[in-house]
């Protein structure tokens, strides 16, 4: 567990860094160096370069180095294209299912969900639409949209900063499971889109700004 941790906490740093610009393009990461700037032995450290690796943030130079792949706006808009196009298609389905008890309960969860008693409101977001396809039950679709959530995890951390974006989460969240419940197909893609929009526009503006801030260092 202690090197899960360990892994979790050295990736968690290197993503902020890559996400913050505060890495040149192609910097390079080198395992020896990264062990003896957080103080950790090889394993945690491979593991966290993995994970990376595999969210496609850095690239693989050689036996003993990686090289850093700065995330643009494009990327991050593609992200949030693919991303849109699962949950349209899951909401659509739960339109067309019989009515769900999993969905009555989400709607009663959020509908009493107390913003000022939450710790981790980006959490909570992902968790909400994670849910829903958990509800659909497409275990590829599951998959898909969990592996582009955590790619897109720092700029959810930032999206929930914004003021009134906690709010507005939860008045969407909510009218989206009415127009489900309802089996309003247009209405519920439109309570998503402006909900998965919002959160584009908001990850847009955070990658500017560390631009910005990339230029001034």
């Amino acid at each position: 567990m202690a090197k899960v941790n360990l892994s979790a906490q050295v990736e968690e740093t290197l993503r902020n860094r890559i996400l913050n610009l505060e890495y040149p393009h192609n910097h390079v990461l080198v395992e020896e160096t990264l062990c003896n700037e957080f103080g950790v032995s090889r394993s945690p450290v491979r593991e966290a370069l993995r994970m990376l690796e595999a969210s496609g943030m850095i690239h693989k130079a050689n036996n003993r180095s990686y090289v850093v792949k700065q995330v643009t706006q494009t990327d991050v808009k593609e992200l949030y294209e693919i991303r849109l196009a699962l949950e349209r298609y899951v909401v659509e389905k739960l339109c067309l299912m019989e009515d769900n008890d999993e969905l009555v309960r989400l709607l009663l969860h959020w509908q009493n969900f107390n913003l000022a008693e939450e710790t981790d409101l980006a959490h909570a977001d992902r968790r909400f639409h994670e849910t829903l396809a958990e509800i659909y039950g497409n275990k590829a679709i599951i998959r898909e949209l969990q592996e582009i959530n955590e790619q897109l995890r720092v700029f959810r951390v930032v999206d929930f900063t914004k003021p009134n974006r906690v709010e507005s989460t939860k008045e969407q969240h909510i009218d989206l499971l009415k127009a489900i419940h309802d089996k309003d197909v247009p209405a519920a893609l439109k309570y998503l889109e402006i909900n998965v929009n919002e959160g584009l526009e908001n990850a847009l503006e955070a990658l500017r700004q560390a631009i910005l801030r990339a230029y001034e260092r």
